[in-house]
């Protein structure tokens, strides 16, 4: 056993979840955006499943915009604080989502990650379309420490993070548009080249560590 100890971030845990987000782009105006978050801990949101789904086509009249929850309350939370982040941070946005339409209420299966991919099954419990989007061709993980600033201003961020190099977006059997590319704004926040279509797991928020930055080179502790 190691007598060096571990890093200890002394900030206050603010929120921490699962992101999946597969952003795709195609020619002209197509591409496809989903982002599903599993909400495990945000005193502020609630806990639960809420997910955004935008279609672009060729044509106009393929376009679709879905909202899908298992938690209504903390879907409207969470719509409130992304239109805060878009209105005032510089985040990554691929093609972007309606943030104030009523969510679809569904039941949400997590498909198991193996060494091909990962994926979501979302049924809405009235009407609606069934998604189903698989994350694939996955890249190996890596765990990332983001001070305050290098993703959001306010926060550091702790978490690990896997991009794919591709994916399969299906509305009721039917895929949609688009493939991932590499994503400039994770590339200059990361050093390195990161795919638009990734996975974030056990993403935690908090306060920031402040000199504990300066510090974790030797893992002296909080």
């Amino acid at each position: 056993m190691t007598t060096r100890p571990a890093a200890i971030h002394p900030g206050r845990v603010l929120q921490c979840f699962d992101h999946f987000v597969a952003d795709l782009a195609g020619p002209g105006r197509v591409a496809t955006y989903l982002t599903i978050y599993a909400v495990e801990y945000a005193p502020e949101l609630g806990t639960g499943h809420v997910a955004f789904l935008r279609i672009r086509g060729s044509d106009p009249a393929d376009d679709l915009d879905l909202t899908f929850t298992d938690a209504p309350e903390m879907a409207g939370r969470m719509q409130a604080r992304l239109r805060r982040l878009v209105a005032e941070q510089d985040v990554s946005r691929g093609a972007g989502t309606l943030l104030d339409q009523p969510p679809a209420v569904a039941e949400f299966r997590r498909l198991p990650w193996t060494a091909e991919s990962v994926g979501w099954q979302i049924h809405p419990v009235g009407e609606g379309p069934v998604v189903e989007a698989h994350w694939e061709d996955p890249e190996p993980p890596f765990w990332t420490a983001a001070a305050a600033g290098t993703f959001t201003p306010e926060r550091d961020i702790l978490g690990m993070l896997a991009g794919f190099g591709r994916a399969r977006v299906l509305v009721d059997g039917r895929p949609a548009p688009g493939e991932p590319f590499p994503d400039p704004w994770w590339e200059a926040r990361l050093g390195r080249p990161f795919s638009s279509t990734h996975v974030a797991l056990a993403e935690a928020s908090l306060t920031p560590g402040d000199a504990w930055w300066s510090r974790i080179g030797d893992r002296s502790g909080g």
